[in-house]
């Protein structure tokens, strides 16, 4: 079901890995939207509609990084 998302996922961490975690804290159904919502993203991504310019100082701008958590945790999939 999320064999797109396992591939995308690949460099970061594995599939299993982060339903292990994700379980921990929050209930099925909850990690089932989080999971689709993941798999949404990571596909616009993968398919060239969502980027990031290379030079993109994320890491170190903290700002930058509280805005785009709050635009990827606004991410609605219907």
């Amino acid at each position: 079901m999320y064999s797109h998302l396992k591939v995308s996922l690949g460099d970061v961490c594995s599939l299993d890995d982060l339903r292990e975690r994700m379980v921990v804290y929050l209930s099925q159904s909850n990690c089932h939207e989080i999971l689709d919502a993941m798999t949404h993203v990571t596909k616009n991504i993968d398919e060239g509609r969502l980027k990031m310019k290379a030079h993109c100082p994320m890491v170190t701008d903290v700002g930058m990084k509280e805005n785009a958590l709050k635009i990827l945790m606004g991410y609605v999939v219907f």
